[in-house]
């Protein structure tokens, strides 16, 4: 069977050999005309569907499968979902048909003037007698060069270590701001940013914009990507663009890229084309991510599941809380039973510690769900209000809070102390003084862990604050001016002044300062001369 060709031309096929003696001879369709004795060399007749029908078998049979490269003209693609075209070059032109059932797995868009190499077999239309060419595959010209280069590359990074998992950084878990190198037109871009919205609104996007197609694309996109990675302004960088063809994603097959995606001290999320699109980025890459929109869901984390996450937690405690006084209740079961003439009066102190134990309990998960609650309604206000003053008036909110809860609490271990201390005034004048003497021992045991606990949870509460206060410290306008800076704006109209101009002579000025305001008059624009 002869190998693929790269080119096929009109003047390429053979001439029809002159069949040898036929095994049938065709009934001609008329009555035949008898013009005298048949010659010995006479030619043969052939029916015009057995000439097409033998003509197609010699062009299948002499050329099975062959390659052929030209210029697109005359592009049709029918309801039917097949597509005929003619493919030519300076000389000469060929029909060609591909099927729906070959066609839907070409992933670009086929337009008159491109450059396409396809495959398939030569034929013979016999309805309409015409020579053509059944397309089984089609690719662009020079696609098979690129994939060739492609695969080179691919090997020699993977000999060199870089697709090693060993390398590869893990994504933080809540980062702070989230970097994108993408060019600023795209699609890709305004998905990224619809699903950060959604799933974290208060994440910090930096966008480091560069052209993601054509020549120097390659060498914009690892400048872009080196100069956000060494700002360190950014937890993890998105390094994506949309869909299309070999050609299209090319500039992220380029080896100095490919080395600068691995050396960013940065995590970096490789998301480019659709799920099906595999570049060299997406091998260097620490992950890599089908689309652009998988890409902002796998570095952003999702707020509702963290709040999740902390009523887990405090239902954790609430069960924990519940245990120790289970275990409690059960070790004075056992010191009912070891004194069964004090049964009542250890039947009283049992129900005066359940209540108090069930109103401590219920008052700090109380306090626990409020502050939780204060906590999220502050943050959906931040966005909103001012954040200095918000600062002060959760910390003054919170700090009442602490103080209220612990002054709770201590009234309420006073007063178990005190009813402890009375029933073990009874106690000693009932039972022998050692039982007693343990039982006091282990009841303050539990009040020490209980306070322990609960101290340790209103400091950790106190800390998130702090952390929560200091964020916003940092991003308060109000920092500035603590560095010695001033605000001056004009009293009547409230307008910042920003130029000698804005300010004429006799103007009322107001200069805010970091503590306080003072209020000026302007005595004009100086004209750089000093007085004597």
């Amino acid at each position: 069977m002869p190998g693929p060709r790269s080119i096929l031309s009109l003047f390429d096929l053979p001439a029809s050999p002159a069949p040898s003696t036929p095994t049938s001879q065709p009934q001609p369709s008329g009555p035949p005309v008898v013009t005298g004795a048949p010659q010995p060399n006479a030619p043969r007749i052939y029916g015009v569907s057995e000439l097409c029908r033998e003509a197609r078998g010699l062009l299948e049979g002499r050329y099975p499968r062959v390659q052929v490269r030209g210029e697109v003209s005359d592009f049709k693609a029918q309801r039917s979902g097949h597509w005929y075209f003619q493919l030519k070059d300076a000389y000469a032109s060929v029909n060609c048909v591909m099927f729906a059932t070959e066609n839907r797995f070409v992933r670009f868009e086929v337009r008159d003037g491109m450059q396409l190499t396809v495959s398939g077999r030569v034929t013979l239309y016999e309805q309409r007698g015409a020579f053509q060419m059944q397309v089984g595959h089609l690719q662009l010209t020079g696609e098979g060069e690129l994939a060739a280069a492609y695969e080179a590359l691919k090997a020699r990074l993977e000999a060199e270590g870089l697709f090693n998992r060993a390398r590869k950084k893990p994504l933080p878990s809540w980062p702070r701001a989230v970097g994108v190198v993408t060019s600023p037109e795209g699609a890709a871009l305004r998905d990224i940013l619809t699903v950060l919205r959604r799933r974290a609104p208060d994440l910090d996007v930096v966008v480091s914009p560069a052209r993601v197609q054509g020549q120097g694309a390659a060498w914009e996109i690892a400048d872009a990507l080196r100069r956000l990675d060494q700002s360190g302004r950014v937890d993890v960088i998105i390094l994506g663009r949309g869909g299309g063809s070999l050609e299209d994603l090319w500039s992220f097959n380029d080896e100095n890229l490919a080395r600068v995606v691995a050396q960013c001290r940065t995590p970096v999320v490789s998301a480019v084309g659709h799920e099906t699109d595999t570049t060299i980025t997406d091998w260097v890459a620490d992950v890599r991510a089908p689309t652009p929109s998988a890409a902002a869901e796998l570095v952003a984390p999702d707020r509702q599941q963290a709040r999740e996450r902390m009523r887990q937690l405090a239902t954790r405690l609430e069960r924990a809380v519940q245990g120790r006084v289970d275990g409690a209740r059960l070790r004075l079961l056992k010191w009912e039973k070891r004194l069964p003439d004090l049964r009542a009066a250890l039947r009283r102190q049992q129900q005066r510690l359940d209540d108090a134990e069930e109103r401590a309990r219920h008052g700090l998960v109380k306090a626990l769900r409020a502050q939780e609650q204060r906590l999220q309604q502050a943050q959906a206000r931040l966005s909103a209000a001012h954040p200095a003053v918000r600062v002060r008036q959760q910390r003054a909110r919170l700090t009442a809070a602490h103080d209220g809860l612990q002054g709770a609490l201590k009234k309420t271990l006073a007063r178990a102390q005190q009813r402890q201390q009375g029933l073990e005034r009874r106690l000693m004048a009932l039972s022998p003084a050692a039982q007693v003497q343990q039982g006091r021992a282990r009841l303050l045991s539990a009040r020490a862990r209980m306070e322990a606990a609960v101290e340790a949870s209103v400091r950790r509460a106190e800390g998130r604050l702090m952390q929560g206060a200091a964020r916003l410290d940092a991003l308060s306008p109000l920092a500035v001016l603590t560095r010695g800076y001033a605000l001056v704006t004009r009293e009547r109209d409230g307008a910042v002044v920003r130029a000698p101009a804005d300010a004429p002579q006799g103007e009322r000025l107001q200069v805010r300062l970091a503590q306080g305001q003072v209020d000026v008059i302007s005595q004009g624009p100086s004209t750089g001369r000093k007085e004597r």
